[in-house]
């Protein structure tokens, strides 16, 4: 077996760019009322899910920012290009019409390396903030090392996926959305032989179980996402 638990550590502020030889991917479907959060918008309504994925996608490119890491923005969204955002927030975003999860990350790793040409990529979605951004430093920090990282989430899938160089096609026969995603990137890791470093598991905001779970924790760490935190702190029913 190739793979490994470590405990992840909170990185101090403006450090990440010295532990990796690479850059950040974040994968997020426009904040567009019907098109993101499908399964919260049953419960909060459209407009309430897209605004929750606007003010996620917001924390996470502040929090990059912040960090002043490296990091390529997609934006996933519906036919008519709506993104859902001031484009000056966006900034370089790479927009994709309809693209679905696993075209999209096949397409961002080609990019990554024919025209980034970092060496190594961690891709992340924008659901499970606080256990990604708890797991970057070590996440950096084993990709320059060779490891491939994977963050599994309760539900089967993942939060995070770090690619190390070496590591040439990790997309191939992953099920995307089903509850085989961290095992099947863990099995191709394994036929590959590219070892693997395992972080904690992590809670995706996927529905409202996982909101009401997750709000008080949110809220508590309203420091680094202080635009959801905001955000949750004036829906007083959940």
């Amino acid at each position: 077996m190739y793979a490994r638990s470590l405990p992840a550590q909170a990185p101090s502020k403006g450090d990440l760019r010295a532990n990796f030889g690479g850059g950040i991917h974040l994968i997020a479907k426009s904040p567009v009322a019907g098109w993101c959060n499908t399964r919260l918008a049953e419960k909060l309504g459209s407009p309430c899910a897209a605004e929750l994925q606007r003010a996620l996608l917001k924390d996470h490119l502040d929090y990059f920012e912040e960090h002043k890491v490296p990091y390529q923005v997609w934006i996933g969204t519906p036919e008519t290009g709506e993104s859902g955002m001031d484009p000056s927030v966006l900034g370089n975003a790479r927009i994709i019409r309809a693209a679905k999860l696993g075209p999209l990350l096949e397409e961002a790793l080609a990019f990554h390396r024919n025209v980034l040409a970092w060496k190594n990529a961690i891709f992340l979605g924008v659901d499970s903030p606080l256990a990604a951004f708890a797991s970057l430093e070590l996440s950096f920090r084993k990709g320059k090392e060779g490891y491939a990282v994977l963050g599994p989430a309760l539900d089967g899938g993942v939060y995070l996926i770090g690619v190390p160089e070496n590591w040439r096609n990790p997309f191939r026969n992953v099920m995307w959305g089903s509850d085989q995603v961290y095992s099947q990137l863990l099995a191709t890791a394994e036929e590959d032989r590219i070892p693997v470093q395992s972080l904690p598991k992590g809670r995706d905001l996927d529905t409202m179980e996982d909101l009401t779970s997750m709000k008080a924790e949110l809220l508590k760490e309203s420091r680094i996402v202080p635009s959801t935190a905001s955000l949750l702190s004036r829906w007083k029913s959940i």
